[in-house]
């Protein structure tokens, strides 16, 4: 055999060695190349040259979306924990009160009628005049106010006292020939009192009430001060 020979066969076993030792060495999980799968497979386009891409397409996901059960990055849980008792202390409740307390009530006073233009005084230093009873048709302006015939009452008040007057709780009303009420209108010339008057001083409201011409004789007028001051009542016909 000559040199020749022997060289080729040397180089044979060792090529054959080294085959050997590569498939010892591949990965028995390795599926080896992927073979080319159909069109709208999934399976990438073959390149300019030629050859195929086999890069693998991943499956799609089956799992259900779901509503996440942890708390997002960042954010704080609510708290649970009650707010602190207040320690404000209540003060007891006021003695010499109860439901079952009866209150006896305040006699109401009323002075014997005068002349519907003639004065009348509280016995406390206030006089009270109506100076004019003038008639009129009233017109509705408010709820609950009704227009029609009606009359107006200037009604006068000097405070001969010492002390001011509050005379923004005056109450005027009016009854007409039949006992019934007038009811008092907000229209013009309607003035009603107001404020304190200071001790000496006199002031001047109007007072419009509805009432029937064929109702007018006589008519009774009761006017109130305070809520302790007698009610000073006036009797007369009205034109």
């Amino acid at each position: 055999m000559g040199s020749s020979t022997r060289r080729r066969l040397t180089a044979a076993a060792a090529v054959a060695l080294l085959l050997a030792a590569g498939a010892c060495s591949k990965d028995p999980a390795d599926p080896g190349p992927t073979a080319p799968t159909a069109a709208g497979s999934g399976s990438a386009a073959p390149t300019a040259g030629g050859s195929a891409s086999a890069a693998p397409v991943p499956a799609p996901s089956t799992a259900a979306p779901g509503p996440s059960t942890g708390a997002p990055s960042g954010s704080t849980a609510p708290s649970s924990t009650l707010p602190p008792p207040a320690t404000t202390p209540v003060p007891a409740p006021t003695p010499g009160g109860g439901i079952d307390q009866t209150v006896a009530p305040q006699k109401e006073v009323t002075k014997k009628p005068v002349k519907l233009d003639k004065p009348s005084d509280t016995g406390e230093g206030a006089t009270v005049r109506i100076t004019s009873v003038k008639a009129l048709n009233a017109k509705a302006q408010l709820p609950g106010e009704v227009a029609g015939p009606a009359v107006a009452l200037t009604v006068v008040v000097k405070n001969s006292s010492a002390e001011p007057l509050n005379i923004g709780t005056v109450v005027v009303s009016l009854l007409d020939a039949t006992g019934a009420p007038g009811n008092e209108m907000s229209s013009a010339p309607a003035k009603p009192l107001t404020g304190t008057l200071a001790s000496g001083k006199t002031a001047t409201g109007v007072y419009v009430f509805t009432v029937g011409k064929q109702r007018r004789e006589p008519i009774s007028v009761s006017v109130t001060l305070t809520g302790g001051a007698p009610v000073l009542v006036f009797k007369g016909d009205a034109d």
